[in-house]
């Protein structure tokens, strides 16, 4: 468990803005998953290394916030413009209450465990100015990590300018990497229809 004294530096974002096109439009995260909805997944791997819990959401909102502190949504201006859109409002929301950053991960990979986002809080921890993205056998994971509310204004203009690939930001950033020591089918989201079989 965290140190309570620490616990409130970190706000959790579990991104759930998506269009799942290649599951027919379904809302993934509210779709069933062993029994339950799909998020529940993110919200056991985030709420123990978390103060407060966002769902950046763009579709039945309502639905969200029984499994979160708040709801929140993608800015109009910035609708097409994928998980980075949903990363924005997270780090907005995070500097209004006050949180050095946002742990972040998607709702789509429920093989991610409390234990492997308690160890990119930990690093986070060490150094909250920079981002940490998690790292598998050379792979990185740029929606697994890290980020600083202070790269709000950067991530605009980012988005301002057309950015819409989330390692090309990140990269830009000095991030930080943290090797995980887990199989690297352990981050495989949910995608498309096979997947969920």
């Amino acid at each position: 468990m965290p140190d309570p004294e620490t616990q409130i530096t970190l706000c959790g974002l579990i991104l759930a803005g998506g269009r799942a096109r290649r599951l027919g439009g379904v809302e993934k995260g509210l779709a069933d998953w062993q029994g339950r909805p799909l998020v529940a997944t993110a919200v056991e791997a985030l709420r123990p290394h978390c103060g407060t819990l966002l769902i950046s959401a763009n579709r039945r909102l309502s639905d969200y916030r029984s499994c979160s502190d708040k709801v929140i949504s993608d800015a109009p201006e910035f609708d097409d413009a994928g998980p980075l859109a949903g990363l924005l409002s997270g780090l907005r929301c995070a500097r209004e209450l006050g949180f050095f950053g946002v742990l972040v991960m998607p709702c789509d990979t429920p093989a991610v465990t409390a234990d492997i986002m308690g160890e990119l809080a930990e690093s986070a921890r060490q150094d909250p100015q920079r981002i940490v993205l998690a790292r598998v056998s050379d792979r990185l994971h740029p929606l697994h990590g890290y980020y600083p509310a202070h790269l709000v204004d950067a991530l605009q203009r980012d988005l301002e300018q057309g950015g819409r690939k989330v390692m090309a930001f990140a990269g830009a950033q000095d991030p930080r990497y943290l090797d995980l020591s887990v199989e690297p089918e352990t981050f495989r989201n949910l995608n498309a229809p096979e997947d969920w079989r």
